[in-house]
């Protein structure tokens, strides 16, 4: 058994150097991909881009939030320190998949085999919640432009953008109902278990703390672009609300898409900056500072499973 145990924690060891290595390999492959000069980024403010990397842990917090929630719908127990590394294990294998949709993937590693459908389905409701918040938002002030990337909106624009929103809602707050149809035997047990302990305070939680992490992240944008030069102004907020909109809707294939980001911050964001160089280098930082440098210190400090299950 102490052998088992020690080949598990030195294989635990050897793969979080493979990861480390792996994502630093990316990183530089990205960066080369970049088209733009590092000697042409002027930091202007840079007070303003500290304030935005100590929100860093406000940002993950709501999604700390967000997975012991997740935790108590699906009616696990766990001690904190278990939950804690499922949780860093899931932003490992979130940065490693589409739109991080993967992290339920390390998440149930550290759990019993009957407990990981229970934590998959609500993690995938969590992360709706996400998709949600940033569909909605981004509606909102794609109305209040009344501009998008396309020119200026057509008149039945809020004719189309309410049906929308009422269907992102319905989807959210009935999403057990839709997966009860597809998988009938086994979520539909979840969904009744699920119905009777928590009613809909599950779907306003997460909705509610995706909107606040959204927001977060949000305004860590704001501050990074004015950072490098962007005017100050309520209206950079809202092109920032309608970039995040795009960005959730495209399609991407690992590593949080960060050329897919830049290439939308520039589709995007040039209506209100005029320097390319200014949203490229906010986009890269941010995708850094939020995604990046988390993964990297998620594979540092996570710990193996004592036992296997």
């Amino acid at each position: 058994m102490v052998k088992a145990i020690k080949k598990q924690q030195s294989f635990f060891i050897f793969l979080k150097l493979m990861l480390f290595a792996s994502i630093v390999l990316v990183f530089y492959w990205q960066l080369t991909k970049l088209n733009f000069s590092i000697k042409s980024v002027e930091l202007k403010f840079p007070l303003l881009f500290l304030f935005a990397s100590l929100l860093v842990p406000l940002n993950w917090f709501c999604e700390w939030q967000k997975w012991r929630i997740t935790l108590k719908a699906a009616d696990v127990r766990s001690t904190n320190r278990l939950a804690f590394n499922a949780f860093l294990a899931g932003i490992v294998s979130g940065m490693l998949t589409p739109n991080m949709l993967g992290n339920f993937i390390g998440r149930i590693f550290y759990f019993e085999r009957r407990d990981r459908i229970a934590i998959t389905v609500y993690t995938m409701f969590s992360n709706y919640g996400q998709f949600a918040a940033s569909v909605i938002v981004g509606l909102i002030c794609i109305f209040f432009l009344n501009e998008t990337p396309f020119g200026q909106l057509p008149d039945y624009f809020i004719w189309l953008a309410l049906p929308v929103i009422l269907f992102v809602f319905m989807i959210h707050f009935y999403f057990d109902f839709f997966f009860s149809k597809l998988f009938k035997r086994r979520i539909r047990e979840l969904r009744i278990q699920y119905k009777n302990r928590l009613l809909s305070a599950f779907h306003w939680k997460m909705l509610c703390w995706s909107l606040f992490r959204l927001s977060v992240f949000s305004i860590q944008f704001f501050l990074v672009l004015v950072a490098f030069g962007a005017e100050f102004n309520f209206i950079l907020f809202l092109w920032i609300g309608q970039y995040y909109f795009w960005v959730t809707l495209a399609p991407s294939l690992f590593f949080g898409k960060v050329v897919i980001r830049d290439s939308i911050a520039l589709w995007v964001l040039v209506a209100v900056v005029s320097n390319s160089t200014t949203i490229v280098a906010a986009s890269f930082s941010i995708w850094i500072i939020n995604l990046l440098l988390p993964t990297l210190c998620s594979i540092l400090f996570l710990r193996s499973k004592k036992v296997v299950v």
